[in-house]
């Protein structure tokens, strides 16, 4: 399995504030949060409404060299997609996108997750080669590919737990942060 090293030795935070997306302050006030909520730097800029999703995966695929895929533009083979169980696809938001030979193309939100590329790689029985794209992007995936209806107050591995239960599901909305909204 491959080790994701930075080609860009900056910062998450720094290349941010260079390219003008957030201030020092809005960083010092994240990494604050980042402390106390145990979220990821990026998620919570998010959260604090101080960059984008997009703004943020572009970021990490730059400082990390991991190409960047917008997932709308891609119609995903169902022979593929039954590489990865749908279980694991909402566990660790991901989608598969293509295979060749024994290498499967995956989209995956947090490419540098060692210990998810290891379990997909271990359940698909392929070598893994990683892209990444937005939480929302990939979970709009996972919905359209596995066919997952989710209630809209509910995250998508409590919706997967009640799958399991038999329960019956609805639809969901999906905010442009990834999270599932409750229209209500």
């Amino acid at each position: 399995m491959r080790r994701y090293k930075r080609v860009i030795k900056k910062k998450l935070g720094q290349m941010l504030i260079e390219s003008g997306i957030i201030t020092k302050e809005e960083l010092d006030t994240a990494l604050a949060e980042h402390k106390l909520g145990g979220k990821l730097v990026g998620e919570t800029l998010v959260d604090l409404g101080y960059a984008t999703e997009e703004e943020i995966t572009a970021a990490i695929s730059a400082q990390y060299g991991i190409p960047y895929l917008a997932l709308d533009h891609y119609e995903i083979d169902p022979v593929t997609i039954r590489l990865v169980p749908e279980q694991l696809a909402v566990k660790h938001r991901c989608i598969p996108l293509d295979r060749m030979g024994d290498v499967l193309t995956l989209v995956i939100d947090n490419p540098l997750d060692e210990e998810a590329r290891k379990e997909i790689e271990e359940e698909s029985g392929m070598t893994l080669r990683c892209f990444t794209a937005t939480s929302a992007d990939i979970l709009g995936a996972i919905k359209r590919c596995y066919g997952i209806k989710i209630p809209e107050h509910v995250d998508l591995e409590e919706a997967m737990a009640a799958e399991d239960e038999g329960e019956k599901i609805s639809i969901f909305t999906i905010s442009e942060n990834g999270s599932v909204k409750d229209k209500g």
